[in-house]
């Protein structure tokens, strides 16, 4: 509530916000309960093997992926293409939620990789800062769940 909804109703809502709180906390606390978590027991724990298997089920997904060298890649791990368009990933394994600092690379790989789209990929969620800047960029922010399901078409 404090770090996503008060910040996104501003300033004009302040008091409402305190008056209401509790029932707003309600309200969060039940939308997240009605949300099924992804399992991460798959997932590995390094982050090489972490891009290997994002790269892994990009493939699976129909998407031809290929992993950037360690070095030089311009904030891109994965590159893939499918359908004439052409996704640069940014893969974070992390056990804290992404910063903004991720979206940045992303949105500058794409460019570097003549990217039709950017995405980070994580594990572990995303800052309000990073969720910002990605709606300013149009960085995709996804868990490694939703890369069986991607469509950017």
């Amino acid at each position: 509530l404090d770090r996503t909804v008060l910040p996104q109703i501003g300033p004009r809502y302040a008091d409402l916000a305190v008056t209401e709180r509790d029932r707003m906390l309600a309200i969060v606390d039940a939308e997240a309960a009605s949300v099924e978590l992804p399992e991460e027991e798959d997932a590995p724990e390094d982050g090489l093997d972490y891009e290997r298997y994002c790269a892994e089920r990009l493939a699976r997904a129909g998407w031809r992926a290929h992993r950037t060298p360690a070095s030089g890649d311009q904030g891109a791990d994965i590159v893939a293409d499918r359908d004439g368009m052409r996704l640069v990933v940014q893969c974070k394994r992390l056990s804290k939620p992404v910063g903004n600092a991720a979206v940045q690379e992303a949105a500058a790989a794409q460019r570097y990789w003549s990217g039709d789209r950017a995405a980070v990929v994580s594990n572990a969620g995303f800052t309000p800062a990073a969720r910002r800047l990605a709606a300013a960029t149009g960085v995709l922010l996804l868990h490694h769940d939703g890369l069986d399901a991607i469509d950017l078409a």
